[in-house]
């Protein structure tokens, strides 16, 4: 019979062993190991991750730890747009700390906060401590968010928010233009540090940072006033970044109107300095000892200044002190006519004198006020407890006139009702979420120690709760927004991710997909629900231009809104290797190449699968990582983890590796009749020579045979292996196994044959 050739250019279909070795597609393989196979006509030695930088000694905790993101500042305040990425220590003088490498894929334009200063680094952030954590964040309008996901020692640690603040404002007494590193709680105002006088004029005392001093008078006049007879009573709250509301403090002090009367000369009072976070407050008004609404009384900003309502009312600016005393007045004898005086300097914004005026001047007693008017034009000083010497940080705004109650209310500004408790997760340590994710403008959190009900202040812990937040306030959580699934099931909520506005929820065992596109949260529904689907780890999750991606011990599946879901590892042999080793997994995404980078075990030295989305197919990475390493990160060119004390990355490029390649096994299309091969020919390149180890398997025997081990000379610009194989007689079926350990490629594979017209079960023609 004439001699017949096999080639073999294509392993792009990658692993397959769900199926029998003959029956495979000839572009699949039965056992690869550090090879990439997803561009036909090329097969070659895979790089192991490559060390992009070296932190100093720090402690992590397998699968948690690192975030990878953008800010337009780097942390020595520089406007610059860079990539930062936040590593925990989990074991730092026995806290949980977290710090910064600038520009991790540019070392030499590192800053100066690198990987060898940890332990100096003011800007580090320090969750508590309690070592140990499962450290997770989520980045979201400019700030990012840490949090101890269920450590060994969560009880001592709390919720973390660090974010750059840049804002002028004379509160403060200067401009915020820094980085911030706060806990991430929405506190009220201190009630007891601010009130309420009934004088007509500037506050004449004010605390540092602890809340707003009003002042104001009632009306004299009684015919168009439009607030009710009685009693009122009024509250505070703090603005923070991101326009989130605290809930209300309410003053010890109360004001009465008669009928018709009203609100005149209200002021406001301040003094720095508050948290960073806080860009302002509110207060409200309501009858006291009632249940209605709080309704707007003034709305504070720092930047701003001061306005009673949202409408079309102008901000009245802050005015501050520049020494000892504030003057709205500056004159130099005791008694003056205001139009006469060359010397008087009168501010105010209405040109009006009042009483109760704070005055200074050559001879003028310091705490001197306006005690009376004789006329628009003159006014008589007294001495007077009130005033006095302040710091320069004082500062109010000019008074209003509030003649009736504002439309708006704490409800209708904020979406849910003050009094529901509390509202954020850093308001006690040991408060924490075990996975958070941001979805069409809102966080959600999941498996959660919370305040179990609305205004209760016991905890709980939820592991079938996901909170969520309202559109836009990113680290506010009215206990009473919620979604339970599955409750007392025996799993627990592990993961979310999230895709367009379709949020996954993964528990242990079972994954939910969750509508939350409409902007009204009553209209989101449980779309699917799917058992056995489910993850052990947040990191065994991940998102992509593809869809969802996840991996668990049963196999490695994706989700897409067009697709639904899929399982990627459908070819290969859930009970054989590699998904043998799939015990405690981590996924990672690499854009470049469209390849899923699939760790065995996050938790010890592990092999790798990485999946192709252009070929559908998947290879297999011996020995990938030489220890426990964190959660994987990515951004369009990289793809990152934490193992030991090394930021490493994924590479595809052809590298020096110990590599493995067994082919299918080949009954060259006639299986019918016996075939004697003569020669196997392999077309490669190698830049040094390369010993490979050849072996063949005949007619599905389980055990190879040895048939060449040899050194494959350097070939940069291509060369060929020829092969004899007349040694091994006829056969049925033939399969090739080639190890080696160097850097080399494989173009394509001949296989010259003979038939015979024998048959391979009676050997007879």
């Amino acid at each position: 019979m004439p001699k017949q050739y096999l080639q073999l250019s294509n392993f792009s279909g990658g692993l397959n062993t769900k199926f029998d070795a003959r029956d495979i597609k000839d572009d699949e393989i039965t056992n690869v190991s550090n090879l990439q196979v997803y561009k036909p006509g090329q097969l070659f030695s895979s790089t192991a991750s490559a060390t992009e930088i070296s932190r100093a000694a720090g402690t992590l905790v397998a699968g948690y730890g690192i975030k990878l993101f953008r800010s337009d500042t780097d942390l020595s305040n520089v406007a610059l747009m860079l990539e930062l990425l936040a590593l925990a220590d989990t074991a730092d003088d026995s806290d949980t700390k977290i710090d910064f490498i600038e520009n991790p894929f540019n070392t030499t334009g590192m800053g100066t906060r690198d990987a060898t200063n940890f332990d100096d680094d003011t800007e580090e952030i320090d969750l508590g401590s309690g070592a140990s954590a499962n450290v997770i964040y989520y980045y979201v309008d400019g700030a990012l968010r840490t949090c101890d996901a269920g450590g060994a020692n969560v009880a001592s640690n709390t919720a973390n928010w660090y974010g750059f603040v840049k804002r002028g404002s004379s509160a403060f007494g200067g401009d915020i233009n820094d980085w911030e590193s706060k806990t991430n709680n929405l506190a009220a105002p201190v009630g007891t540090n601010s009130g309420i006088t009934e004088t007509g004029y500037a506050p004449t005392t004010s605390n540092a940072g602890v809340g707003f001093d009003i002042d104001l008078s009632i009306s004299t006049a009684d015919d168009d006033g439009l607030w009710e007879s009685t009693t009122y009573e009024l509250a505070q709250s703090y603005v923070y970044e991101g326009d989130q509301e605290s809930l209300l403090t309410t003053y010890p002090e109360t004001v009465t109107l008669s009928v018709n009367n009203y609100f005149e000369n209200v002021y406001v009072g301040l003094k720095a300095a508050f948290d960073e976070r806080i860009k302002g407050g509110r207060v409200y008004i309501r009858k006291q000892g009632s249940n209605d609404l709080w309704t707007l009384f003034l709305d504070i900003d720092f930047e701003r200044g001061v306005r009673k309502d949202f409408g079309a009312q102008d901000y009245h600016g802050f005015s501050a002190t520049s020494g000892a005393a504030y003057s709205h007045t500056s004159f130099t004898d005791a008694t003056c006519v205001h139009n006469d005086d060359p010397t008087v300097n009168h501010d105010d914004d209405d040109g009006a004198i009042k009483v109760g005026m704070w005055v200074t001047g050559t001879g003028i007693q310091a705490g001197s006020t306006v005690s009376s008017v004789t006329s628009d034009t003159s006014f008589e000083l007294s001495i007077t407890t009130n005033g006095g010497s302040l710091t320069n940080t004082l500062t109010f705004h000019s008074g209003f006139t509030i003649k009736g109650p504002s439309i708006d209310t704490y409800e209708s500004i904020n979406g849910f009702s003050p009094d529901i408790g509390q509202i954020s997760f850093g308001q006690a340590a040991g408060l924490f979420y075990k996975t958070a994710n941001v979805c069409n403008m809102r966080t959600f959190v999941a498996n959660v120690k919370y305040y179990k009900s609305t205004g209760s202040s016991e905890t709980k812990l939820m592991p079938d709760r996901i909170l969520y937040t309202p559109p836009g306030k990113y680290d506010t959580f009215p206990p009473n927004q919620f979604i339970d699934i599955g409750i007392n099931d025996g799993e627990d909520f592990i993961a979310l991710e999230s895709f367009g506005t379709k949020l996954l929820a993964f528990k242990n065992s079972t994954l939910y997909i969750i509508d939350v596109t409409s902007f009204n949260d009553t209209e989101w529904f449980l779309e699917s629900t799917h058992n056995g689907l489910g993850v052990d780890k947040p990191s065994a999750v991940v998102r992509t231009e593809f869809g969802i991606c996840w991996a668990r011990k049963t196999g490695i599946y994706a989700w897409s809104p067009s697709q639904g879901i899929v399982e990627l590892s459908a070819k290969l042999d859930k009970n054989v290797a590699p998904m043998t080793g799939l015990s405690n997994p981590v996924v990672g995404f690499y854009p470049p190449d469209s390849q899923l980078l699939v760790v065995q075990n996050c938790g010890a030295t592990s092999d790798a699968l990485v999946y192709d989305f252009i070929t559908k197919s998947f290879t297999e990475l011996g020995t990938y990582t030489g220890a426990a390493i964190s959660n994987m990160q990515n951004n369009q060119d990289n793809c990152i983890w934490l193992e030991g004390n090394d930021v490493k990355k994924y590479s595809s490029a052809q590298g020096s590796t110990a590599w493995i390649l067994e082919t299918k096994d080949f009954d060259f299309g006639n299986p019918g009749v016996l075939k004697r091969p003569l020669r196997l020919i392999v077309s490669y390149s190698t830049s040094s020579g390369v010993t490979v180890t050849s072996n063949y398997y005949k007619n599905g025997d389980g055990s190879p045979d040895g048939l060449d081990s040899s050194t494959w000379t350097t070939a940069a610009n291509g060369g060929v292996k020829s092969i004899d194989l007349k040694g091994i007689g006829s056969v049925a079926s033939l399969k090739f196994k080639f190890t080696a350990t160097g850097n080399y490629q494989i173009n394509d594979i001949t296989i010259v044959y003979r038939t015979t017209r024998k048959s391979p079960s009676t050997g007879q023609n």
